[in-house]
């Protein structure tokens, strides 16, 4: 027995401490929810001016940092009741200073690379800084026309961060985004997120997926993001997009334009058309697309690149200002052929700009060619967006069936 009593003892002495080194292993470095600072959006700018708190991070002729960061962060107190609504206050010290109201409070602050701004940041909060339920990354104009790819490599290697980021550029001050107070909702991010994801009801909006966004870059170091700007100090428009050709800014797509990229990439949703009455050639006629789908394809002859699209859709009449308009069969082809039309010269509209002025292959077509013409593309890839996708034909077929007046959902 005094053996056996050893040997439990032993065990259970080896027993505690195994339990004691699993719980250190999976709790040590865990942080609770009251000393994180939730980031829920992000912006950057090009610094407007210099700060003393930002000092340390100057290069060392003393010019002004590379960036300016503002982020949005949750006042967690307020959003659990545990405290009064805060009022609004100035810009104050530390880079740009803080303003608090009601539920959220944000702050800017500047640094050399994004990293910096990430330990002044923590500095003045007290808190980690945690990107988890980040929503959307605003990029300034001035700052995407000097790069992209220092700040969208600071985010792709954050562990906590998801594909469900929206990404835009702002058209001005990116700052400004973050700053307006939206009347239906407590964080002007969710009031971002929200205007970004309501692409159903509107064509002239690009998707601004973070992932999708990367790997566009990652594959041609081309894209197009959401344009946003700042229509007031309690709303934002979302509408339009940016170009982005080898991770700079190049220029931006008119709403339009944005729906014939939509178009060309397969990716149309929520759009609406509107045609001159075919009978009276006064009124007009409003036609919402259903569905549609543009079917791509690559062709090499002579030694260049010819691009087919074929769009195939359906819609229904919405509207009508011509009250003698009767839904038969010869009014209908008048309208469908009048739809497809449109249709055709917002494609063509769009890719002649990104061919002639920005020479940025954003659609992916340099993929197609590389996958169904490998030898070729090895010939070509360096030099694909400027002297062969800009140089390449285009042929655009459309067939869209257009159904009479129903009752709108």
């Amino acid at each position: 027995m005094p053996v056996f009593n050893k040997i439990f003892k032993a065990g259970v002495i080896m027993a505690f401490f195994a339990f004691l080194f699993f719980f250190a292993a999976g709790c040590w470095n865990r942080v609770e929810i009251n000393e994180r600072s939730f980031i829920l959006g992000v912006a950057f700018d090009k610094p407007k001016f210099l700060e003393k708190e930002d000092s340390s991070f100057l290069s060392p002729k003393g010019s002004i940092p590379r960036y300016a960061m503002t982020v949005e962060i949750p006042i967690i107190r307020n959003v659990l009741g545990g405290g009064g609504q805060g009022g609004g206050g100035g810009d104050s010290g530390g880079g740009g200073g803080m303003r608090q109201a009601g539920n959220n409070f944000v702050v800017t602050s500047t640094g050399n690379t994004v990293w910096d701004i990430e330990r002044a940041l923590t500095k003045r909060l007290g808190r980690e800084n945690f990107y988890g339920h980040m929503r959307v990354i605003i990029l300034g104009e001035n700052v995407a026309k000097e790069g992209i790819k220092e700040i969208f490599d600071f985010f792709i290697r954050r562990r906590e961060i998801h594909g469900r980021i929206k990404v835009a550029v702002a058209q001005g001050e990116a700052k400004k985004i973050l700053m307006v107070k939206p009347f239906e909702e407590n964080f002007t991010t969710l009031y971002l997120e929200r205007l970004f994801s309501e692409r159903q009801r509107s064509g002239a909006k690009t998707e601004g997926d973070f992932l999708k966004i990367y790997t566009s870059l990652i594959n041609s170091g081309n894209a197009v993001f959401p344009r946003v700007r700042a229509a007031s100090t309690e709303q934002v428009v979302v509408g339009g997009a940016a170009v982005i050709k080898d991770w700079k800014f190049a220029g931006w797509l008119s709403e339009l334009e944005t729906s014939g990229v939509n178009i060309v990439n397969n990716q149309l949703m929520g759009e609406s058309v509107t045609v001159v009455d075919p009978q009276t050639e006064r009124g007009f006629i409003v036609v919402r697309i259903e569905h549609i789908e543009t079917k791509r394809k690559v062709e090499v002859k002579n030694n260049k690149p010819i691009i087919f699209l074929n769009m195939i859709g359906d819609g229904t009449i919405v509207e009508k200002t011509s009250s003698n308009i009767t839904d038969n069969e010869s009014f209908l082809d008048q309208v469908e052929r009048r739809v497809e039309l449109e249709l055709q010269r917002r494609a063509i509209h769009a890719f002649d700009k990104l061919q002639r002025k920005y020479k940025a292959d954003i659609f992916n077509f340099g993929q197609m060619v590389a996958q169904k013409h490998p030898k070729y593309w090895k010939k070509v890839e360096k030099k694909w967006d400027e002297d062969y996708f800009s140089k390449a034909r285009i042929t655009v077929s459309a067939d869209v069936r257009v159904r009479g007046m129903e009752t709108i959902r």
